[in-house]
């Protein structure tokens, strides 16, 4: 029943691009988990994937697809997608070492991580390649460039989507880079001080925004508010 799965812990909520559908990782006291989606009202409730899987979905820019990443039991890792639709589930990677899938802004491209590099593919799963070494990959929101998570030298960096370019815009211990709305600012966790951080997208008035904050952070659409998980209150 509906009402059994929405009783089950609930993660990774995540509305389609065109504001018609959500979809959630849902799971109970043992595994597997389960990938819904569901439309805004609550009706239609569809359950796509029962799988092992790792944090973070992401819906393809005309709504018809989500990437997700799942462990197939051993800790490979691997990144697939789903059609909404039909239900029809395909590979792309198959290294077993492969997170933080995201789909370009255009859909021309899905941007992952792989064994401590950022890595571009199209969206079957042909044509991959290496961009650099990093963490944490996000699309800017024209689909030209690409922030990241530095590898060894930790840090926002910013990579155009060609490979050229890449700057480092943070010194401090930056994780998960999100770009706002509108590309002017990358907002960020800094590991060292547990503390929520913006900078400017060309490097310019890094400041903190609050101490003690979460990994669950994000943008409204607008991009005048952020949404924060606190665990301490």
């Amino acid at each position: 029943a509906a009402s059994d799965v929405y009783k089950r812990q609930i993660t990774d909520i995540s509305v389609s691009p065109n504001g018609e559908k959500i979809a959630f990782l849902s799971y109970g006291i043992s595994l597997p988990e389960y990938l819904y989606v569901v439309n805004m009202d609550g009706s239609n409730l569809k359950l796509l994937v029962t799988g092992f899987f790792y944090y973070g979905i992401s819906w393809s820019p005309d709504s018809q697809e989500i990437l997700y990443v799942e462990d197939d039991g051993d800790d490979n890792y691997n990144i697939y997608k789903v059609n909404v639709q039909t239900s029809t589930v395909t590979q792309l990677t198959t290294s077993g070492d492969c997170w933080c899938a995201q789909w370009s802004p255009s859909g021309d491209k899905i941007v992952y991580e792989e064994s401590g590099g950022i890595w571009l593919m199209n969206p079957d799963g042909s044509n991959k390649s290496y961009l650099v070494d990093g963490y944490n990959p996000d699309w800017s929101p024209d689909g030209s460039k690409i922030a990241y998570q530095g590898w060894g030298s930790w840090g926002i960096w910013v990579i155009n989507r060609d490979g050229t370019g890449d700057i480092q815009l943070t010194t401090n211990d930056g994780w998960q880079p999100i770009w706002s709305p509108s590309g002017d600012k990358i907002l960020y966790h800094d590991y060292n001080s547990d503390s929520l951080w913006v900078v400017d997208s060309d490097g310019n008035n890094d400041h903190s925004l609050l101490t003690g904050s979460s990994w669950e952070y994000g943008w409204s659409p607008l991009g005048n508010k952020i949404v924060y998980y606190d665990e301490a209150n």
